[in-house]
C-alpha cells in the first residue's frame, strides 16, 4: 500500500463521493456511513494506492446490514466492508492496475 496523502479533509472525501453517487438511489445511506466512519475515525483520513496484492488480502469483519460500515486500517491489516464488490469484482477479474481509496483513520508502519 502506498500513501498518496495523509491528513485528507473529510470536505475532499464527501465531494468524491458525491461526484462519484450522485443520483444513485442508495446516495443518503452512504452519505450516513461516511460520516459514522468519519466520526469514528475521528475525522482522519488517508488517500492510498492499493496494489492487487492490497486487495486480496483485505480482511472481511463479519457483516450484517444495518451496521456501521467503514474502511479501516488497524494493527497492520486493513478491513473492509463498503465497496466490498468492487474489490471482490476487482480480484475476480484478475485485475492488476492499482486502485485508489480513501482509508479512515491514520495509517502506521507495521512493526
Amino acid at each position: 500500500m502506498q500513501i498518496l496523502k495523509e491528513d485528507v479533509p473529510f470536505n475532499e472525501i464527501l465531494a468524491h463521493y458525491e461526484q462519484e453517487h450522485r443520483g444513485w438511489e442508495g446516495y443518503s445511506i452512504g452519505l450516513d456511513y461516511l460520516n459514522a466512519a468519519n466520526d469514528r475515525c475521528q475525522g482522519r483520513w488517508t488517500l492510498v494506492l492499493l496494489s492487487r496484492a492490497d486487495i486480496v488480502s483485505v480482511t472481511l469483519p463479519a457483516y450484517n446490514h444495518p451496521i456501521e460500515v467503514i474502511l479501516e486500517y488497524a494493527n497492520g491489516i486493513l478491513k473492509h466492508v463498503d465497496g466490498v464488490h468492487r474489490l471482490l469484482a476487482y480480484a475476480q477479474f484478475d485485475k492488476e492496475e492499482a486502485v485508489l481509496a480513501y482509508v479512515a483513520g491514520i495509517i502506521l508502519p507495521v512493526t
